[in-house]
């Protein structure tokens, strides 16, 4: 997980409010942990981009780990107990959504921590350095725009 994500992850701790982020890796996980099919069939590429207490609920989940922290217990608890009317919607598809953007939103904390560096560099006058952030700010720019 990048720096910047786990200081995102604190600042809403903090705060109390939940980030769309935040947000959208509970329903995926809500899900997840209702459905052992769902769970089975993550790609490996989606599940890194969720926290990592997350993702060590689901390595427990599929017995790929004997024992989850006091905190990820809490939150498999959680989750467990928790109950949505999901009637009508096609779970599988709902999670296929909530991961395009959790991409989204990922690409977009990288575009904002490479606008911080090009900023640098500018302060700086790493004119080379400042060149290969924005070619970098592009080429996020086109992720997110595909997404």
């Amino acid at each position: 997980m990048s720096r910047g994500r786990e200081d995102s992850f604190k600042k809403e701790e903090k705060s109390g409010r939940k980030t769309r982020r935040e947000l959208l890796e509970e329903r995926v996980t809500f899900f997840c942990v209702k459905d052992e099919e769902l769970l089975k069939n993550l790609k490996e590429e989606e599940v890194e981009l969720l926290k990592e207490e997350v993702k060590n609920i689901f390595s427990f989940l599929k017995k790929e780990r004997k024992e989850l922290s006091k905190e990820e217990e809490d939150l498999l608890n959680y989750f467990s107990l928790l109950s949505r009317n999901e009637d009508g919607i096609d779970i599988k598809e709902e999670v296929k959504n909530c991961f395009r953007e959790i991409k989204r939103e990922n690409v977009k904390e990288k575009l904002k921590e490479t606008e911080e560096k090009i900023k640098e560099a500018e302060k700086e006058g790493d004119e080379k350095k400042e060149e290969e952030l924005i070619k970098k700010f592009r080429d996020y720019s086109r992720e997110l725009q595909a997404l």
